[in-house]
């Protein structure tokens, strides 16, 4: 009883330390055109017609001039391709792939989300989910803080819209901070990520 007491008194102050040491992303100015490096944002969707269309809208009005979408369908069985196609259609800067099939020895968002990286040509890979909204300025934002703090790799914690007691206690309760591994310098590739599941940069 007095271990298991201590143990989450313990952890409580590690994650309050972490989260009051966490920057804002409000405080950083937006990055200049000439600032911009290309980025590619990227995410998977499956069986999401709901939650998409809001989500496609705020993507298409980022304010950011070197960027390409790439969704890909993970085999939907709703509208979901068609709500992606139709996109694409009226906005160049979105891609769409369609998965049909799942290989052997894959997981189903993984395998979506390497299919779009290798049609991606960004220096920047900005990894997102289906259901997340974007601020016109957040990627701006985000390249500033990346580029001030010298990193190679950042996570964004977004505001969420929880619906249901217990079931906002879990996922606050699951929202721990981390510290982000460094990618090694040498790596050519630079990540975002900004999921409802990330926590170590706040919007």
């Amino acid at each position: 009883m007095v271990s298991s007491l201590f143990f989450w008194l313990t952890h409580g102050i590690r994650v309050a330390y972490g989260a009051l040491r966490l920057p804002w992303l409000k405080d950083f100015s937006p990055a200049a055109d000439a600032d911009c490096p290309r980025i590619s944002l990227i995410f998977a969707a499956r069986d999401e017609e709901e939650k998409l269309p809001a989500a496609l809208v705020t993507l298409m009005e980022i304010d950011y001039p070197n960027l390409e979408v790439i969704a890909v369908d993970d085999r939907s069985n709703d509208a979901t391709r068609r709500i992606l196609d139709d996109y694409a259609a009226a906005h160049p800067r979105l891609r769409v792939v369609h998965v049909t099939d799942l290989p052997s020895g894959w997981l189903g968002k993984p395998h979506a989300l390497q299919k779009a990286y290798e049609i991606s040509a960004g220096e920047w890979l900005l990894f997102t989910d289906a259901d997340v909204r974007f601020r016109t300025d957040v990627v701006r934002r985000a390249v500033t803080l990346a580029t001030q703090h010298n990193l190679d790799h950042l996570s964004l914690l977004c505001d969420i819209k929880v619906i249901g007691f217990w079931r906002s206690c879990l996922l606050h309760f699951s929202v721990l901070y981390s510290k982000s591994p460094r990618i090694p310098t040498e790596s050519a590739i630079r990540i975002l990520t900004s999921t409802s599941e990330s926590a170590h940069s706040r919007w």
